[in-house]
């Protein structure tokens, strides 16, 4: 092996040591949302999800597992099958070629990685934004301003999310 594959070798090794700490973190947390969710769903449906507004937290309670798992499935995804394309296949452009290529087998993942979490944040600030107007049903300023921020706020974070997602398309593209 050249000194440049050597060192190659090593800060991959030190990537997968920091995914495999990191996915077992995840894994956990992820295990612990599922199970809090379970149960939010029991609880919501045993009462019964009638009326408006019980519906309405049903289906953004619906979002924001299927949001989770969206960006679970990207994180824990993502950097196995780098591995698998840097690591398993070979091929005759030797490590650093390798390297190159499973880069660029996962620019589509890349690409949506902070999708799932701009959507969780959305549905959460409506989540909170629900809860307030539920609490002070009878306070009209208060349910415009806080409507107005969750409206200002998701505009904001579409925004950010689309010039992250076009700095990753075009960094792709050169």
């Amino acid at each position: 092996m050249t000194p440049s594959e050597v060192q190659l070798s090593t800060e991959l090794g030190s990537d997968i040591f920091f995914n495999i700490m990191e996915f077992t973190i995840l894994w956990v947390l992820y295990g612990i949302f599922i199970g809090s969710a379970t149960m939010a769903f029991y609880l919501l449906l045993k009462k019964g999800a009638t009326g408006y507004t019980h519906k309405a937290i049903l289906i953004c309670m619906i979002l924001l597992v299927l949001a989770n798992t969206w960006n679970f499935i990207l994180v824990s995804g993502g950097p196995v099958i780098q591995v698998n394309s840097a690591l398993i296949y070979t091929s005759s452009q030797g490590l650093e070629g390798q390297i190159a290529a499973s880069n660029e087998i996962t620019l589509p993942w890349d690409a949506q990685i902070t999708w799932p979490g701009t959507i969780t944040l959305m549905l959460s600030d409506g989540i909170v934004t629900w809860r307030a107007c539920a609490i002070w049903p009878h306070a009209k300023i208060l349910r415009l301003v806080l409507s107005g921020l969750m409206i200002a706020n998701i505009g904001v974070n579409l925004t950010a999310t689309m010039i992250i997602g076009l700095k990753v398309w075009y960094d792709s593209r050169i």
